[in-house]
């Protein structure tokens, strides 16, 4: 929220921002979740908000609070029913991270009891992610740390001896299967639910070698779990029909299908240059696969240690079972979720695999959140694994190991070097290959704690300075302008119009009903009336909606367009009688109007810009 600070004062100085440098990135986090919440606050956080159209329901795709049962499956935001605005809203945000390293805690110490640093670090490496930190918004830690967290409740009803530990661990597994599917973006959940079904699984598997028993139990508890959270889930749905049919059937996002194979294999595995992101006349020349369609957050990736870990990881199972005849199913499960997840980014025409695993259904780049959850389960698995034997690799082999491992990131340096040379230099592709492989003979010494650390310390440096540090909302909540549109607005309740689309959620937020703003689903029946050229194509979306007026004709014929995916826009004149009917009384705009239907009002005075509002007269 911090680049509104320059729109309204200008030059002076940010009194509000704490440490760091707002970036404009991550638009639906700081003018989509953040204004709609302010918008929520003013609509006294009712499911229905009416000052959004025509009425908008809260509860679906959006992340804000809102006075409804299902809300106590959204934990983050149970602070704004309690607490002033501002302080939720700060517990929102920093709940999101806690709750992150928390559930990687829980998860890491389930599998190695009493490893309390490993645990601690392994968590606080997922918080200090290039993905996390980019993506920091709901629907990217919610996913992570719901599966982290029902992965580490399955391991306690795996040990749980008595019918009381299973229900009360069965009840919490109910509970975060539910806030899991309430997430509401099947592109991240779909990946975090198939590493959580391998680990499961494999789980299951190891516990059947032991005492089959037990197993039935465990799926008994699991399954009633997930039964409850299912029916809850459906009856989420059953009570919102009509919304979800609405979004099934737009043009975006509607039903889209992603089809495998043409992933960058060395972007993938370029997470180790996560800190270049932090520069954007560095990663403005980093343009793998669709040069000009990317950002820092369509970039951002993991530091994957998995994929060099697997040789390591077979060769210990391999033994393990020549000596014991016994299979580490864990592990092995999650080594073929990563041979799936690699198939679909790199092998085309496995259309059956999409339409079984749902993976049709996620674009490759967001299946990096797989990947990241599944690093982190497989780095935990291993050090239990690696752990529990007394073996250790001969020096030369992890020397040599190590070696190669640094060959195969210097070839990955070179060519992202030789590709977008203003990216990265050779000097500084040499210093970042070299933390991987050093991490990894760590590791293979069984220096576990030392490699964690290190790990740890290289995610810190590359992504401590990604999220400034923002003190309150006043930038958007006590700004000129919604001071202004609020006093207006005490002496009616007509509609207002913002043409400025940096400005387009600013009536709402101000606590005014308004025409222009983010629609998270067409209401179809506005746009329909202007609509004479059967152009529903260009309004059945999920828009950023402006509408601004001709200034060559009052009562000039409404021109629809979508410039972009997620954009739809209205060009009209300002007598129009489409205005009239819907109530539009109020605009807010840069460019003067001189239409015989608007009288100026007001004026707001800014540093570099004037805002004027009129009132409309037809």
């Amino acid at each position: 929220m911090g680049s509104y600070n320059s729109f309204f004062y200008g030059t002076a100085a940010d009194q509000s921002l704490v440490a760091g440098t707002p970036r404009p990135i991550r638009s639906d986090e700081w003018v989509v979740n953040t204004q709609m919440t302010l918008a929520q606050s003013m609509d006294g956080f009712q499911r229905i908000n009416t000052n959004i159209g025509n009425g908008q329901d809260m509860s679906v795709v959006l992340d804000v609070p809102y006075k409804e049962w299902s809300t106590i499956f959204r934990p983050h935001n149970l602070g704004f029913f309690f607490l002033p605005f501002e302080y939720a809203f700060s517990l929102k945000w920093w709940l999101m991270g806690y709750f992150l390293i928390l559930a990687a805690y829980f998860f890491v110490i389930n599998l190695l009891p009493g490893k309390r640093l490993i645990a601690s670090l392994i968590g606080l490496t997922l918080f200090f992610s290039g993905f996390v930190q980019w993506w920091y918004q709901y629907i990217t830690l919610g996913p992570l740390y719901y599966s982290l967290a029902i992965m580490a409740i399955f391991l306690l009803i795996v040990k749980a001896r008595s019918v009381k530990q299973r229900l009360l661990w069965g009840a919490l597994m109910a509970y975060l299967l539910t806030c899991f599917a309430l997430v509401q973006y099947p592109p991240f959940q779909i990946p975090c639910a198939l590493v959580m079904a391998a680990f499961c699984v494999g789980i299951l598997l190891r516990e059947y070698g032991k005492q089959r028993s037990q197993v039935w139990k465990i799926l008994l508890t699991a399954g009633l779990a997930a039964v409850v959270a299912g029916a809850t889930t459906l009856l989420f749905i059953h009570t919102r029909q009509d919304v979800i049919h609405t979004i099934q059937n737009t043009v975006y996002p509607g039903n889209r299908l992603t089809i495998s194979g043409g992933y960058d294999a060395y972007h993938l595995f370029s997470g180790n240059y996560t800190f270049l992101s932090q520069f954007y006349g560095k990663i403005k020349n980093y343009t793998p696969m669709n040069p000009g369609m990317w950002n820092q957050s369509e970039l951002s990736n993991f530091i994957y240690l998995m994929p060099f870990l697997v040789l390591p990881a077979c060769a210990l199972l391999y033994r393990n079972f020549r000596r014991k005849s016994k299979i580490e199913w864990p592990i092995l499960l999650t080594m073929a979720c990563l041979v799936l997840f690699c198939a679909w980014l790199f092998v085309p025409h496995l259309d059956l695999v999409g339409k079984l695993t749902l993976l049709e259904r996620v674009p490759t780049n967001r299946l990096l959140i797989g990947f990241g959850l599944l690093n982190i389960v497989f780095l935990a698995l291993f050090i239990q694994l690696y752990s529990a034997t007394k073996y250790m690799f001969k020096k030369w082999v992890i020397y040599l190991f190590s070696a190669a491992v640094l060959a195969v990131e210097i070839i990955i340096g070179l060519h992202n070097h030789h590709a977008y040379p203003a990216y990265i230099s050779t000097s500084m592709l040499l210093l970042f290959s070299l933390p991987i492989p050093f991490i990894v003979c760590l590791l293979l010494f069984k220096k576990f704690k030392v490699a964690l650390i290190v790990l740890f310390g290289f995610s810190f440096i590359s992504t401590f300075a990604v999220n400034p540090v923002y003190h309150g909302t006043a930038v958007l909540s006590k700004n000129p302008l919604v001071q202004e549109v609020r006093e207006v607005g005490k002496q009616t309740d007509a509609r207002w119009i913002v043409e400025n689309g940096f400005l387009e959620n600013f009536a709402a937020i101000s606590g005014e009903p308004s025409l222009t703003g983010v629609y998270t689903y067409p209401q179809l029946g506005i746009w329909q009336q202007l609509d004479h050229s059967k152009q529903e194509g260009l309004y059945n979306r999920y828009a950023h909606v402006t509408i601004t007026l001709n200034r060559s004709s009052d009562t000039a014929a409404p021109v629809l367009e979508s410039p972009a995916a997620d954009h739809f826009g209205v060009s009209i004149g300002a007598c129009s009688p489409f205005l009239a009917k819907e109530n539009v009384r109020y605009v807010v705009t840069e460019v003067p109007l001189t239409s015989r239907c608007s009288r100026q009002i007001s004026k707001v005075q800014l540093p570099d810009r004037v805002l004027f509002v009129y009132r409309l007269e037809p």
